[in-house]
């Protein structure tokens, strides 16, 4: 099944059945977290124990972004003095079940350092959609990017998505990933995986994110707190130079669902 048309039928269920969520007992919420992370791989060997942070993809967060988004929901001009705002890690353990009861979740597409070799091989996001019935967990190709090989000028990556979701303990994202290892500083893992339950207690919720690759000029983790926002909500990384940042990423937006 395509992957747009995927999306739509399990948004429906979803959007059709969302005002009977936040009546479910809490257990139910838990057994349906749990059916996603297991469902995604998350706590298997290979990956970090809170499942958010890895040494080769770090998930980045601009602070005061939902903020940003409202605002531009509303069609207001945004501030001089939003390109200030700084971008971090993303670090679970400050994070809050977010309380809206749906979100819409926007992947765009890979933004590219200006020079160096290219480090990103491969990066692949999948959705994984959580059902009251058997066999509970649906999965789909959200977003995929392929380095190019030998002799091709292009990589190869899936055009932009956006699609809506029920919150929270209803969907979460995993990013799996491949870098080239000889452009990696040492210690650094030329692959590994990536969990994010939107929404969800140690989750992303509404805001502006991105997951970014290792700097193509040191080969170690990207410098997040050295970017600013460019005031682009497509390519919202900017050096502290006003430039593109030394390393590949790409956009992941969570807002407030029009529906």
């Amino acid at each position: 099944m395509d992957r747009r048309t995927f999306i739509a039928s399990v948004g429906t269920i979803g959007a059709a059945t969302a005002g009977g969520f936040a009546s479910l007992a809490s257990d139910e919420g838990a057994v349906r977290a749990a059916n996603l992370a297991k469902a995604a791989g998350a706590g298997k060997p290979g990956t970090s124990g809170n499942g958010l942070v890895y040494e080769g993809l770090a998930l980045g967060y601009l602070p005061g972004s939902p903020a940003l988004l409202e605002m531009v929901a509303r069609g207001q001009p945004l501030a001089a003095d939003m390109q200030r705002l700084r971008w971090v890690r993303w670090d679970p353990t400050v994070a809050l079940a977010t309380s809206e009861p749906q979100a819409s979740v926007s992947i765009g597409i890979l933004q590219q350092a200006a020079g160096g070799a290219e480090v990103l091989r491969s990066l692949a996001v999948t959705g994984y959609f959580a059902l009251d019935e058997s066999p509970y967990v649906a999965q789909f190709p959200a977003w995929q990017y392929e380095a190019a090989p030998a002799g091709a000028k292009r990589g190869r990556a899936t055009s932009p998505l956006t699609f809506d979701v029920s919150m929270h303990d209803r969907v979460g994202l995993q990013v799996v990933y491949a870098l080239e290892g000889q452009a990696l500083a040492p210690g650094m893992l030329p692959s590994g995986m990536l969990y994010m339950p939107l929404g969800a207690r140690n989750g992303p919720g509404l805001g502006l994110y991105v997951l970014a690759g290792p700097s193509r000029t040191t080969g170690a983790q990207p410098n997040l707190a050295d970017c600013h926002f460019s005031g682009d909500l497509h390519a919202p990384l900017a050096s502290a130079q006003g430039g593109r940042p030394d390393f590949d990423y790409v956009t992941v937006m969570i807002r407030r669902s029009a529906a």
